[in-house]
């Protein structure tokens, strides 16, 4: 596994979207396979891969195009760096009431992984946060006490929505990681490796103690 790395890399390369990813990996003096590859951890986990077969990209289907470069890019991207951003908050005070308005943005400075999905800024996910600062956003470089000018002001009524259902996918994928929402450190610790079960633990019932079988919701 770990000597088709480079080889693999090289190969996808020679396809223009990928080339500077694939240079980036097969330039590496040593590659970073201790956050990416793990023998001890295999169990009923895969890892998709591209084979080390040429491919013809314009002769695939829309579908077979789509998979073929997230499994690509993913493959390509493991291998990056971490991006860094510079986040800023800026609290505007506005009138003499003094009304406060937060508003939150970052700029990529360096795009590590992000690079190889030809991300920007602008494209990054907004972080959650207080509902009112807002959606990220490229600012300008602003001074501490910096006089702005008020140009328009308008109000909006939204909603929050709940959070979606779970699925069978998603609700084993919410057990196995389900140590993530704990606060506190030591327990979330413990969870690490198994959660609150894994898809072994997925059955068409489950026997309670003492109460006989339950059928699925």
């Amino acid at each position: 596994m770990v000597a088709e790395i480079k080889p693999t890399a090289e190969l996808v390369g020679a396809h223009a979207e990928y080339r500077a990813a694939a240079e980036y990996v097969t330039g590496l003096d040593l590659l970073p396979l201790a956050r990416v590859v793990n023998d001890e951890k295999v169990t009923d986990h895969h890892a998709i891969i591209p084979t080390r077969s040429q491919h013809s990209l314009e002769k695939m289907s829309s579908d077979d195009r789509r998979i073929y470069d997230m499994v690509t890019r993913r493959f390509l991207a493991v291998f990056h760096p971490e991006a860094v951003f510079e986040n800023t908050r800026v609290e505007t005070t506005v009138g003499e009431a003094g009304h406060i308005f937060r508003t939150r943005g970052r700029l990529l400075l360096v795009p590590g992984w992000r690079g190889v999905y030809d991300e920007v800024a602008a494209d990054a996910q907004p972080a959650k946060t207080e509902e009112d600062e807002g959606a990220d956003q490229q600012l300008p470089r602003l001074e501490d006490g910096e006089s702005v000018a008020t140009n328009e002001v308008a109000s909006e009524r939204k909603e929050t929505k709940p959070p979606r259902r779970y699925s069978d996918a998603s609700l084993l994928g919410a057990m196995e990681t389900a140590g993530k929402l704990v606060d506190d450190d030591e327990l979330r610790e413990a969870m690490k490796e198994s959660g609150i079960g894994t898809p072994g633990d997925a059955r068409g019932d489950h026997r309670a103690p003492d109460h006989g079988r339950l059928p699925r919701a």
